[in-house]
């Protein structure tokens, strides 16, 4: 019979510094990953949602670089510019909103027009 983690030998020790560890670590991080993952669900929808979770390992070797001063290699900003690419392709470039048609403003469409709203103010 195969052991499996949870009859694994030695039994796992709890100390006092770790019980607060594991706390922290399932409340803070996790808990606010979830709460801050439904709320951009709830805000942006699914789709765009998962754009989000592309962007994990790209903010992972961001923060490595920046707050642990770990060596960025030649393979990461080029891994980073793909995932973004990916996105955007996956989602379509921003485009800007499309005008209204323009309207040849004559004499006749704007007595029209007068007229419509004469007689709705006057409803």
């Amino acid at each position: 019979m195969a052991a499996t983690p949870w009859l694994a030998a030695p039994t796992p020790r709890i100390d006092a510094p770790i019980a607060p560890s594991m706390l922290a670590l399932g409340a803070l991080s996790t808990g606010l990953a979830y709460l801050w993952n439904n709320n951009i669900v709830q805000a942006w929808g699914a789709v765009n949602a998962a754009a989000v979770t592309c962007l994990t390992p790209v903010v992972g070797v961001t923060a490595g670089v920046i707050l642990l001063g770990e060596r960025l290699t030649w393979n990461q900003p080029f891994g980073a510019v793909l995932v973004i690419a990916g996105i955007m392709a996956a989602h379509g470039m921003p485009r800007p909103a499309p005008r209204p048609a323009a309207v040849p403003e004559t004499a006749a469409g704007a007595e029209a027009v007068d007229t419509r709203l004469e007689e709705r103010a006057a409803r």
